[in-house]
């Protein structure tokens, strides 16, 4: 994540877009939207360690120049037992 709203990310080796003209990478931005505990099943859910536990989900927006934003979300256990046995 970029450290101040407007600041391109330093090193966005995740999300690398070439310039037209091949000589180097578009400025990358990037953002936290939302950041929710989601509680109950769900579609992401099954996927997780604790698939009946809590879940943490972020949503974020990253925008390349001035030319497209997309958005992402990642959702790991929230279980305290998850996070001492590695599993996220």
């Amino acid at each position: 994540m970029a450290a101040r709203p407007g600041v391109a990310m330093a090193a966005p080796f995740h999300c690398r877009f070439v310039r037209e003209d091949g000589r180097g990478y578009l400025p990358v931005f990037a953002g936290i939207v939302e950041c929710r505990v989601l509680e109950g099943p769900g579609p992401r859910r099954e996927h997780l360690a604790d698939g009946d536990g809590p879940a943490v989900c972020m949503v974020c927006a990253v925008r390349v120049a001035d030319g497209f934003t997309a958005a992402s979300a990642f959702c790991v256990s929230a279980a305290p037992a998850d996070l001492r046995r590695g599993a996220v």
